[in-house]
């Protein structure tokens, strides 16, 4: 009985001893997942807090007193070193995008049409827009996130659209000298050779459109100001698309749409905020 009792006591330290190996496991694996978790989280917002000393020193770049120091609008990457890390910064005047409350309703119906499944969209969303203006007892859009209430409209949809509109371009003309590819393709029976010949010749002060194309651009109102650049003194509001990478390989990302000081001494404005933001790979 005795040899008995204790070969079943044998058995029940052993069990004990294994689940408690078992626990003091679980433990330390929990233990272990929750380190590398908060490990993330402090990452993660140290890349965010280099978001602000991002936008700074793009203000700085921006504001140059020797215009052929400033950083070009026209939405080139600028690479930025930061302690730890390094980020990436593209600039686009809001000149270069086509405004949903002033541009030509031929401009945003060939715009939408492109991007849209649906043929008539184009027509449906220069009426949305037409219905919205003083003169019709409405108010323009105050944002380009409003464009998501537009009737039908979807999220793939929107995400197409929203880095080429503006709300912010007043005098309605599209300058092609700092407007992205999408934005040139809407301007109505322009070619790919053509819009690859505004890309390659914008950066050149010399360069002037040849006849045909020129007046493409005149009948869809682009404009042609060159000093609409930051480096010719004009292209005050522009909208910044920040990311910034750690060493530890910790992102983060975030757009900002700033009216820059239109004298020396004076403030910028941040005047929208979006994070995280979809950072282009190409310009």
């Amino acid at each position: 009985m005795r040899r008995g009792e204790r070969g079943v006591a044998l058995v029940i330290v052993l069990w004990g001893v294994t689940l408690l190996s078992l626990i003091a496991a679980s433990f330390a694996q929990s233990t272990g997942l929750a380190a590398r978790r908060m490990l993330h989280v402090v990452e993660a917002a140290k890349a965010r807090s280099r978001l602000d000393e991002l936008l700074a020193l793009s203000v700085i770049a921006l504001t140059q007193p020797e215009p052929t120091q400033r950083w070009r609008t026209d939405g080139k990457r600028h690479a930025v070193p930061l302690p730890g890390g390094q980020g990436d910064v593209r600039v686009i005047a809001e000149s270069g995008r086509i405004d949903l409350n002033h541009a030509p309703p031929i401009l945003l119906q060939s715009l939408f049409r492109r991007l849209s499944a649906d043929a008539s969209a184009g027509d449906h969303l220069a009426a949305w827009l037409a219905a919205r203006t003083p003169e019709k007892g409405g108010r323009p859009l105050l944002s380009v996130a409003e464009l998501a209430g537009f009737p039908g409209m979807s999220a793939a949809l929107y995400e197409r659209l929203a880095p080429t509109v503006t709300v912010h371009n007043s005098g309605g003309k599209l300058n092609w000298r700092f407007a992205g590819k999408t934005a040139l393709a809407a301007i109505p029976g322009i070619s790919d050779s053509q819009i690859a010949a505004l890309l390659a010749g914008r950066g050149q002060s010399q360069y002037t459109p040849d006849p045909a194309l020129a007046d493409l651009l005149t009948k869809a109102g682009a404009s042609d100001d060159q000093a609409d650049d930051l480096a010719g003194g004009g292209a005050k509001m522009v909208t910044l698309t920040m990311r910034v990478t750690l060493a530890g390989h910790a992102t983060a990302s975030a757009e900002a749409l700033l009216q820059l000081p239109a004298a020396p001494g004076q403030n910028f404005r941040l005047l929208e905020w979006r994070a995280p933001a979809n950072f282009p790979d190409a310009p």
